[in-house]
């Protein structure tokens, strides 16, 4: 049996080195493939993410849509702005303003540069470069943020014009002060909005005067008008009326004065004679005959007289003061305090 093997030839120089070729030409093979493979994954993810993204696009779902465009941040073999871009676009779509900006920023530096001495404002507008895509979108979305805050200041802004209103129809009146109040109130409410939507208008016509990239649907337009007048606005707001007039201080309370104390009738001069007169007759003659031939004693006349004066005296004396006392009692007289 051992003689019946066909013994092995000897391998030739030639054909060791043939061998020796081919295991480099397979190991060397290995190489493409798996490149191939990975292109191929590559290209199928994003084609399959950013297809799947463009359909939810089109059926309104932005926010499906901005989840299938984030699935392709960073994989895209080929067009690196397209991923920003579709995201910005989803994200403008669905009022996120700040998100579109974020990505239509990344997505700027990524695109071809516009060519130099090159007129694009003719440029039909299904044919404009990538660049000019990324700035109009980037240009609406500053539009659309100063559009919002346009709006959150309306509440304050109606309140201005119905408080300014009511300044004319009050002027020269109490009730200025009041109105005037709330339209100062109203006016530094409304101004910040109108002074954020200002700087996101003046970012959008920014955005756009630095490129020859056409004026797509007549954008610079409707944000210079809508610039205009929130500078109207703002300078409504800032215009500030006359101040009410300032009211006059109180004065200080001062004690009341006291009423002066009246006189005590009895201290006031009478007008009785000096002597007190005496009600009692006296029965002591007046030591003098009459000559009165009528036979009536003329001293007993005379004080008789004398005492029917002294009496009507005292009685009008008495008159006087019961006047006097009617006056002066408390709470009725002239200069006295209310009880």
């Amino acid at each position: 049996m051992a003689a019946l093997k066909r013994q092995r030839a000897p391998r030739t120089p030639q054909a060791t080195a043939l061998r020796s070729m081919r295991k480099k030409w397979a190991l060397w093979s290995v190489v493409p493939i798996i490149a191939a493979i990975a292109i191929i994954v590559f290209v199928s993810r994003f084609l399959t993410w950013n297809t799947m993204g463009l359909n939810k696009f089109d059926e309104s779902e932005y926010r499906d849509a901005s989840f299938n465009f984030s699935q392709i941040k960073g994989w895209t073999p080929f067009e690196k702005w397209v991923a920003s871009y579709n995201l910005g676009t989803t994200n403008l779509k669905a009022g996120a303003y700040l998100n579109a900006i974020t990505e239509f920023e990344r997505a700027e530096p990524l695109a071809p540069k516009l060519k130099e001495g090159v007129d694009y404002s003719q440029t039909p507008t299904n044919s404009q470069p990538p660049f000019c895509m990324i700035r109009h979108n980037h240009s609406v979305a500053y539009e659309e943020k100063g559009n919002d805050e346009f709006d959150d200041a309306a509440k304050a802004w109606d309140g201005f014009v119905s408080s300014s209103d009511e300044l004319t129809a009050t002027e020269g009146t109490r009730a200025y002060k009041d109105a005037y109040e709330k339209n100062r109130a109203f006016a530094d409410e409304a101004i910040p909005f109108y002074e954020q939507a200002l700087e996101s208008y003046q970012h959008s016509l920014a955005l756009q005067e630095e490129t020859t990239c056409r004026d797509l649907f007549s954008t610079n337009a409707r944000v210079t008008d809508n610039a205009d007048l929130t500078q109207n606005r703002l300078d409504q707001l800032r215009a500030e009326p006359p101040a009410p007039p300032e009211e006059p201080q109180a004065p200080e309370p001062q004690e009341p004065e006291q009423p002066e104390q009246p006189q005590d009738p009895s201290d006031e001069p009478s007008q009785d004679p000096s002597e007190q007169p005496t009600d009692e007759p006296t029965d002591q003659p007046s030591g003098k005959p009459s000559d009165d031939p009528s036979g009536t004693d003329s001293g007993d006349s005379d004080a008789q007289d004398k005492r029917d004066e002294l009496e009507d005296r005292n009685k009008a004396g008495d008159k006087a003061k019961e006047q006097t006392e009617g006056a002066l009692k408390p709470g009725g007289g002239a200069g006295s305090k209310q009880w």
